[in-house]
C-alpha cells in the first residue's frame, strides 16, 4: 500500500517535469513529417480493422498539437476545401498551416480499401516525403520506404507487438501469459482446453482490433473464428477482473538532455470485446492507484527504451484491478486515440474533465451545424477536433468538456446530441452505464 507521504511525493514530482505546454515539435526532431495512419488489413503482419472513414479522421488529429517543427500527412477528405472554410471556423478544428500539411491525392480516399489502399498510401509517400524525416504510427515495413523512416521500422514494430512486453516490464505489472501460438491456426486447436476465463489477442494490432475476451464456449468459438485466418503470433493471457481502465500517455524527447514525461493519464471506454471507443479525463492529477505504475515506467520501462533508439509519444493501457494492482496490458509506442486531447488540455485549449468521442451524423450541412453547435446547457461545451464529409455522412472526432458534478458524466447533454441525430458507440455506452445503475 502507498503512505501518504509517498504519494504526494510522486503525484508532485509527475507533474513538475511537465510544464503545461507541449507540442509534437517538443519531442520529435525540426523537419519530422508525422502520419498518424496504420496499414490496411493485415499488411506488414499487423491487423487493422478501422475503415478508411475513421482513419481518415485520426490522421488529422495531430494538426492539434504538431507544433511548429512538426509537418503532418492527411487525407484529402479533411481538407479545409472539402469542410469548408466557413464551418471549419464555425467548429473552431485545430488550425492547419499549408507548409505543414501534406495533403495525399483525392483518389485515396473511402472507396479504396485493403492491398490497393496500402499500395496507393505508399507510392504518395515515397512521392512526397523526404527521406530520413518520416515517422508513422504504426509503420509500413517495405524495404522500398526504409530510407524515409528516422527510426528503423523494424524497431517501431517490435516495441508495438504486445509478444515483446516482457522483455522490458516486469512480471509483477504484466497479466499471467498462458499460451503463445505461432499462428491463429495453432490457437484454435489448443483454444478449448484452455481454462475460462481468458484473453486472446493478435500480438500486433491496436484499438482492440484481434482481442477478445473469452468467458464462456460462446466466446470461445467466436474467438475461434476471428483469430484462426491470422499467420501471426496469438497470445492468451489471464483475464484481469478490472475496476478501472487507464491511458497512461509519455513522451520521450529525441533531445536526450530532456527528461522523459509522463503527459496525461485518462479513463478508457471500451466496447464488452475491449475495442477503443473514448476517453475521459478528469483532472491533470495522477490517480493515487497508478502512482508506481507510473513511476516505474517514468524511470525503468522509458529509459531503457529510449537506449534502444526510440523516441516520440506514446501511451499504455494499464487495468486496476481490486486490490489495487496494476497490470500492462497493451503498448503502444505512436500516438493514441486520447493523445490529442490530453495535449489540448496542457496547452489549455480544452478545459477538464472531458468525454471524447467518435461520431457521424447523416443530413444536410445545415443540419449538421444544428446538432453540433446548439448549447449543451450551463457548463458544458462541445468541441470538435476532426470531421470528413462523405456523400451526406459527416463524421468527427470530439470532446465534451463539463462542470464536475461529482465526477459524474454529463449524460443529459449526451442524450441532448444523440436525440440530435449523432451516432456514437462512445456515447451511447455512457448513457447506457448510467441507466444502469439507476436501475
Amino acid at each position: 500500500m502507498h503512505t501518504i507521504q509517498s504519494t504526494i511525493f510522486w503525484k508532485t514530482a509527475l507533474w513538475r517535469v511537465m510544464p503545461a505546454k507541449r507540442t509534437l515539435s517538443y519531442y520529435l526532431p525540426a523537419g519530422t513529417q508525422y502520419f498518424y495512419g496504420y496499414p490496411a488489413g493485415e499488411d506488414a503482419g499487423f491487423v487493422n480493422l478501422v475503415p478508411p472513414e475513421t482513419e481518415e479522421l485520426v490522421a488529422v488529429r495531430p494538426f492539434c498539437c504538431a507544433g511548429k517543427d512538426v509537418s503532418v500527412i492527411s487525407f484529402a477528405a479533411t481538407d479545409r476545401s472539402c469542410i469548408g472554410p466557413k464551418l471549419s471556423q464555425q467548429l473552431r478544428l485545430p488550425r492547419i498551416i499549408s507548409r505543414q500539411n501534406t495533403v495525399l491525392p483525392a483518389s485515396i480516399d473511402v472507396t479504396l480499401r485493403g492491398k490497393e489502399r496500402n499500395d496507393a498510401i505508399k507510392q504518395a509517400l515515397l512521392k512526397h516525403v523526404k527521406p530520413g524525416t518520416f515517422m508513422m504510427a504504426q509503420p509500413y515495413t517495405d524495404a522500398a520506404l526504409a530510407h524515409l523512416y528516422q527510426i528503423p521500422p523494424s524497431l517501431s514494430f517490435w516495441l508495438n507487438d504486445k509478444h515483446s512486453m516482457p522483455e522490458y516490464i516486469s512480471p509483477e505489472f504484466l497479466p499471467k501469459r498462458l499460451g503463445e501460438y505461432e499462428s491463429g491456426q495453432a490457437f484454435v486447436e489448443q483454444a478449448a482446453t484452455l481454462p475460462l476465463p481468458f484473453v486472446a489477442k493478435a500480438s500486433a494490432s491496436s484499438s482492440g482490433d484481434g482481442v477478445y475476451i473469452c468467458r464462456t464456449p460462446a466466446d470461445v468459438e467466436r474467438s475461434a473464428k476471428k483469430l484462426g485466418q491470422l499467420e501471426m503470433t496469438v497470445i492468451v493471457e489471464q483475464y484481469i477482473d478490472a475496476v478501472k481502465n487507464y491511458g497512461v500517455h509519455f513522451g520521450i524527447p529525441a533531445d536526450s538532455s530532456k527528461p522523459i514525461d509522463i503527459i496525461g493519464v485518462n479513463e478508457q471506454l471500451t466496447s464488452p470485446e475491449g475495442q477503443f471507443l473514448g476517453g475521459v479525463i478528469r483532472s491533470q492529477e495522477l490517480p493515487v492507484e497508478l502512482v508506481d505504475a507510473s513511476r516505474y515506467l517514468r524511470h525503468e520501462v522509458l529509459p531503457w527504451i529510449r537506449k534502444m533508439g526510440w523516441y516520440g509519444i506514446g501511451g499504455f493501457d494499464v487495468l486496476i484491478d481490486s486490490q489495487g494492482m496494476a497490470y500492462f496490458i497493451d503498448c503502444n509506442f505512436r500516438m493514441t486515440g486520447m493523445s490529442a486531447f490530453h495535449f489540448m488540455v496542457r496547452n489549455e485549449r480544452l478545459h477538464t474533465p472531458l468525454i471524447s468521442f467518435s461520431a457521424s451524423f447523416t443530413g444536410t450541412q445545415a443540419a449538421f451545424e444544428r446538432a453540433v453547435l446548439a448549447p449543451l446547457g450551463p457548463g458544458i461545451c462541445l468541441r470538435l477536433i476532426a470531421v470528413s464529409h462523405h456523400d451526406g455522412v459527416w463524421r468527427c472526432n470530439g470532446a465534451i468538456c463539463y462542470q464536475n458534478h461529482d465526477n459524474d458524466l454529463p449524460v443529459e447533454a449526451i442524450e441532448q446530441l444523440l436525440g440530435r441525430g449523432l451516432e456514437s458507440e462512445a456515447l451511447t455506452q455512457v448513457v447506457e452505464s448510467a441507466t444502469q445503475k439507476q436501475m
